[in-house]
């Protein structure tokens, strides 16, 4: 999943890697269930100084605004798929836990693959388990590994997860107990199963922008670039052939298409009493029975922030009531029910259930028409051995490392930046005060509320000056950017600590080799600011 672009496609071991059994039965599997991907080579390995990372490649060019891979809905695990599923009344029967929470659709998945992993080679998802390492969650790690991390914060927020996810696992484990073991098999359905379940659904996991969050298979194999300009949508084969045959504006079910793309009309914008609107899409065939890739398949922009996303009502506070309120919501948009003008309101003021209103008049979750497809939405040709880039979002190597384990050189990730955090009040006595009083360790005082001062890469930071002219009613800039570097190198030294050397052999160099790259990535920042000061 780490993004780096030094890594270069290893033909002999990616040949290698091909003939495992695991993965032969794997695509063996995704083929023969409709997936399309004769322009993708995968399994791929990458080397770099002798590191190795699997991803994806071209296996050969791929054209400006052609797709290059295809996965059926049925092989899709989705949020709808497990309420509708032999144990969908496990999530009735216990909403309190799983439907409640702004956490919801990643609840749901995780008993749902717990469940699927149980089943063993009688799962239909078998092939794609038993081929697949999702790795182990960060807050897992080895305290050692940890204790590298140069982020205070980062590190605090890796032990609350870790004690989040203890405190989830005795829940599981008392309601797989009730249903077992109709449903679970308990020697089966152990921690460690839930712990591997749960690393699937944070680092395979596609979101925003989606009727429901979905484990993809084939599709999760990207890893990750952040301005990798490659999209992903989903389409239904039957409306867009319907409306090519027509060769002009056609109404198919409730949408509209236009032969030209330029004349789109972002569904994003939600209009929900109009009853048309135009595709994302350029109408093509999209399919050729002889080259079912050879036909571009164009989107006007890549999507974004796709990933463990949830966002159930801005500026409020997601109680219980809402989150429940927006899960029947979500559901109802999907099942060709009236909505009432109150539900109109609610998803108008609601940007995710905007994004699931998108889908309502030809989205359904067992359509076999339906298609997750990956387009080149670049400027130029991906070229054949090229690793094929998604970009997870628009996020910090703090988010990267906390969720999937890896970080990337800042120069890499124009997303990145390094928080500071200090008081929000402060008494500024001449002569007397000094800036290490303004920065904000554990504050106890809950109600005094700090503030956030973000540093990036190359770029001055006029947040730090304001910051400090308005606490100290300095206005000499020269001075206050003396006062800004020794914020920061007061700052810098108060989040990092002495680590006692330890046997690295011991311990999995991926893991010291992502908080190396995150503790360098965090050092170039604040480096760079102190040199703009």
């Amino acid at each position: 999943m780490v993004e780096s672009l030094q890594f270069k496609l290893d033909i002999e071991l990616s040949t290698e890697a091909s003939q495992d059994l695991r993965f032969k039965l794997y695509l063996d599997w995704a083929l023969e269930n409709g997936v399309l991907m004769s322009k993708m080579l995968y399994p791929a390995i990458f080397a770099k100084e002798g590191q190795h990372l699997m991803g994806a490649a071209a296996a050969t060019q791929i054209q400006v605004n052609e797709a290059y891979l295809y996965v059926p809905s049925k092989l899709l695990i989705t949020v709808d798929r497990a309420l509708n599923s032999e144990i969908g009344h496990i999530f009735e029967e216990n909403a309190y836990f799983f439907k409640t929470t702004s956490d919801r659709d990643y609840l749901i998945l995780l008993l749902y693959l717990i469940y699927e992993h149980g089943k063993g080679k009688k799962s239909f998802w078998y092939p794609y388990f038993n081929a697949i390492d999702p790795g182990e969650l960060p807050c897992y790690w080895e305290d050692r590994v940890i204790f590298q991390i140069q982020d205070k914060d980062l590190r605090n927020d890796l032990n609350t997860l870790k004690n989040d996810m203890e405190t989830d696992w005795g829940i599981f484990r008392k309601l797989m107990q009730v249903y077992s073991p109709e449903y679970f098999d308990l020697d089966v359905c152990d921690e460690r199963l839930y712990r591997r379940c749960a690393a699937f659904v944070t680092t395979r996991c596609f979101g925003w922008g989606l009727p429901s969050s979905i484990v993809a298979p084939i599709a999760d194999s990207f890893n990750h670039h952040a301005v990798s300009p490659n999209s992903m949508e989903l389409i239904n084969k039957a409306l867009h052939l319907k409306a090519l045959k027509s060769q002009s504006e056609t109404t198919v079910s409730a949408y509209t298409y236009s032969m030209d793309w330029k004349d789109y009309t972002s569904t994003k914008q939600l209009k929900p009493k109009l009853e048309s609107a135009k595709t994302r899409y350029e109408l093509q065939e999209l399919y050729n029975s002889q080259h079912p890739l050879a036909i571009p398949c164009p989107y006007p922009q890549p999507a974004q922030d796709l990933f463990n996303q949830d966002d159930d009502d801005d500026d409020a506070v997601s109680t219980p009531e809402l989150c429940l309120r927006n899960e029947s919501l979500r559901r109802k948009i999907l099942t060709s029910i009236d909505l009432s003008d109150e539900d109109l309101a609610i998803i108008s003021s609601n940007p995710r259930l905007q994004e699931v209103y998108n889908y309502r008049d030809w989205y359904r979750e067992n359509d076999p028409n339906n298609y997750m497809v990956f387009i080149n939405t670049g400027d130029s040709p991906i070229e054949a051995g090229e690793q094929l880039y998604f970009s997870y979002g628009r996020r910090t190597n703090a988010y990267l490392l906390h969720n999937y384990g890896f970080a990337c050189e800042a120069r890499e990730n124009p997303y990145d930046s390094v928080e500071i955090r200090v008081r929000g009040e402060a008494e500024w006595e001449e002569g007397k005060s000094t800036v290490k009083e303004l920065i904000e360790e554990d504050c106890e005082d809950e109600e005094e509320e700090g503030k956030v001062i973000r540093l990036k890469l190359g770029t001055f930071c006029h947040d730090i000056l304001f910051y400090l002219a308005t606490v100290t009613h300095e206005r000499d800039e020269t001075k206050l950017r003396l006062l800004a570097k020794e914020l920061i190198q007061e700052w810098d030294q108060v989040n990092n600590q002495k680590v006692e050397a330890f046997d690295e052999d011991e311990l999995p160099s991926y893991q010291l080799n992502a908080v190396r790259t995150y503790n360098r990535a965090r050092r170039d920042i604040i480096q760079s600011q102190l040199s703009l000061l």
